[in-house]
């Protein structure tokens, strides 16, 4: 089934219905995560580009295989050891532009303590950004606080 977002095609792998979307708060955080571990899977390092309790948003190079869950280890900080959770592909679709797929994982599985991680972190980052005000007159000033 493909829809249209923004004009692009999207092939959801796991039927979405519309009441489900965006239940969460979205972080918009870019972060590092890593795709698979052990023999069978694949090892991917995936471009987090959002980040709720329930699922991200990254980018790719390529089109990543639709199984029903994969390893995947997050990276919050340089400092702390990543999260480690399982994630299915909810949907992907190709970028026009630049030809690499965006593509919605949705968490399946991860400890107590890593969702507790994840919800503090959220909450810790959504806090620093209300801070902040947005200066247009050089990208280089972005996020200063004012």
């Amino acid at each position: 089934m493909s829809e249209s977002v923004e004009g692009n095609a999207v092939e959801p792998a796991v039927e979405v219905k519309p009441s489900e979307r965006r239940r969460e708060y979205r972080l918009n955080k870019v972060l590092g995560a890593v795709l698979g571990s052990g023999e069978e899977t694949i090892h991917a390092r995936i471009f987090v580009i959002n980040i709720s309790r329930s699922g991200l948003k990254a980018t790719h190079q390529t089109r990543l295989p639709e199984v029903d869950q994969q390893n995947l280890s997050l990276f919050l900080s340089p400092k702390e050891s990543p999260l480690l959770l399982q994630a299915k592909v909810a949907w992907q679709k190709e970028l026009a532009v630049s030809g690499m797929f965006e593509i919605g994982f949705q968490f399946v599985d991860m400890s107590d303590e890593d969702a507790q991680r994840l919800e503090d972190f959220i909450r810790k980052e959504a806090h620093r950004e209300e801070g902040k005000v947005l200066d247009l007159s050089s990208p280089w000033k972005f996020g200063k606080h004012g």
